[in-house]
């Protein structure tokens, strides 16, 4: 695969300095007269939402309330069933980012919009902010001609439009479990356990992981992202990819968490921050044996099943995430888990490496989904206003 080389994006010094306040005034580039831009904070959460809440009891009332907590300018939610199905329908879309709206409006006053893309799979949208491009469907380059695992929409944030992508992937082919010495879910291994033990030479990993054709869903986004950006539009792409990041799984972690002495470069993440794009958590937290950051499998005293998949294995990793496109109008001011405290490693509750402010812990004690979220602040500049 060619990766396409693209220049670093010079940024001023004043306008980094200015980030570090909410609704700061500062001239960021030369203009005809007075001319001023606002930085504004915007706060974007990512969530797997475990094949719809089913779960947990009380699933809607538990999302709900970590919401009305969070507050966020922007959520992404993922791991809906299908629209139009009428024995899921309080676990589809719709009727869930429905019940949020509501409850949240009920609370506070504040309505959120909505938006939501079936395929393969169904995410959702909601946004505190003016939607100025509905559910948009993106085009491939593949055999279907249009992406199945993510989709567009566009808000306006104080008079900068945004693009916002949510997503999910396939969830076989999951190659990470391979040097764990687990089957990756397709023949001829599925889930089990690999009877010759772990598969850890890394050409036979990434060509077992480019099989679930990910790598096609990373291109589609960069072209689509190239084509927003002309428009003068930020970008930004959440969702659970089910892959690892080649941050993570370098020389240093080779010896940890079930690497087995893998090093592995996984195709999304090494050619997304080929082509512009950034790993949020990556920017606040750059160091992975001080902040792994997993994000799944996490511990749920409360679910109505195991989260985890392969029991005799540490199959703790970071697949969720939120990307956004290098600009010189964009910057991460912080990220945060939210979820549990405990993950899971080999079948039992573990307790892995969190920096002091780093986790979000649930807002009612009970958590909805097998899988933490993931809040990332933003400073965006605006038009002055």
């Amino acid at each position: 695969m060619r990766f396409r080389v693209v220049a670093a994006v010079l940024v001023l010094t004043t306008f980094f300095q200015a980030f570090s306040h909410t609704d700061v005034r500062t001239d960021i580039s030369p203009c005809v007269g007075e001319c001023h831009d606002t930085i504004r904070q915007l706060t974007f959460f990512q969530l797997n939402i475990w094949e719809g809440l089913v779960n947990i009891d009380d699933g809607q009332d538990v999302l709900n309330d970590q919401l009305l907590s969070l507050m966020p300018d922007v959520a992404s939610f993922c791991e809906f069933p299908s629209k139009g199905d009428d024995t899921v329908k309080e676990a589809s879309a719709e009727y869930i980012l429905k019940q949020a709206i509501d409850y949240i409006f009920e609370k506070t006053g504040v309505r959120y919009y909505k938006t939501s893309m079936t395929g393969s799979g169904t995410r959702g949208v909601l946004s505190r902010h003016r939607i100025v491009e509905d559910a948009s469907p993106v085009a491939s380059t593949g055999s279907s001609g249009v992406q199945p695992w993510f989709y567009r929409t566009v808000v306006d944030f104080y008079g900068r439009e945004v693009a916002v992508y949510s997503s999910h992937s396939v969830h076989y082919y999951y190659a990470c479990y391979l040097p764990r010495g687990y089957g990756d879910g397709a023949e001829p291994y599925g889930w089990r356990k690999l009877k010759d033990g772990p598969i850890t030479d890394s050409e036979m990993i990434v060509e077992r992981d480019v099989r679930g054709n990910r790598i096609q869903m990373a291109i589609d986004l960069d072209n689509d992202v190239r084509e927003q950006s002309a428009k003068g539009r930020l970008c930004i792409y959440a969702g659970d990819i089910n892959q690892p990041s080649h941050l993570d799984w370098t020389e240093e972690t080779m010896n940890l968490w079930g690497h087995n002495g893998a090093v592995v470069p996984w195709s999304v993440s090494s050619f997304l921050l080929a082509n512009g794009f950034c790993d949020a958590y990556r920017e606040i937290y750059p160091d992975p044996l001080k902040n792994p950051g997993f994000t799944w499998p996490v511990y749920n005293k409360d679910s109505k099943k195991d989260t985890f998949w392969a029991p005799e294995a540490d199959e703790r990793d970071r697949i969720d995430f939120v990307y956004f496109r290098k600009d010189e109008r964009l910057r991460v001011l912080n990220a945060q888990l939210v979820g549990p405290e405990l993950t899971v490693e080999c079948g039992n509750p573990s307790k892995d490496m969190i920096s002091e402010g780093e986790l979000i812990t649930p807002e009612s004690g009970v958590w909805c989904s097998d899988h933490r979220g993931l809040l990332v602040t933003f400073g965006i500049a605006t038009a002055g206003r």
